[in-house]
């Protein structure tokens, strides 16, 4: 084989795949609009059954010498306002939106942080990905 055509295919999978890499995420805005344009809610496919805290049953106790840990991490919803009170973004540790069940802190301009009530939320219209936890995403321009 030349180094010719070697180096064309390398370049064109290179281009291929570097392209997908790059151009990927340029539709991520698309992809959380409905066919009308109007913004949508992505979550983790497990968010609409059962949240894992609520699913732990006991288990039959085993012989032998072992210790069971057992760790439970809150849900919880970071809400970020602006000074009229008005939510700006939303962040999970969950993979889902924000929802009943979850801690929810309320960011304040100033920074400040504080426990709220999830039914201060519960009308809320949570709309983007929020697929990755402990990312902010934009609520604002969605209106």
């Amino acid at each position: 084989m030349r180094l010719s055509t070697w180096f064309g295919t390398g370049v064109t999978i290179i281009a291929a795949v570097g392209g997908g890499l790059l151009f990927g995420p340029l539709d991520v805005a698309g992809a959380n609009r409905d066919a009308g344009g109007r913004p949508t809610l992505t979550e983790r496919a497990y968010c609409g059954r059962a949240s894992a805290k609520d699913s732990h049953a006991p288990r039959a106790a085993s012989a032998g010498l072992h210790q069971d840990v057992v760790v439970a991490v809150s849900r919880t919803a970071l809400i970020r306002i602006d000074a009229a009170g008005v939510v700006r973004a939303a962040a999970t540790n969950t993979g889902c939106a924000p929802r009943a069940g979850d801690d929810f802190y309320v960011i304040a301009p100033d920074g400040s942080i504080n426990a709220a009530r999830a039914e201060t939320f519960a009308k809320q219209h949570w709309v983007g990905n929020f697929k990755t936890p402990g990312e902010f995403v934009d609520q604002h321009t969605h209106a």
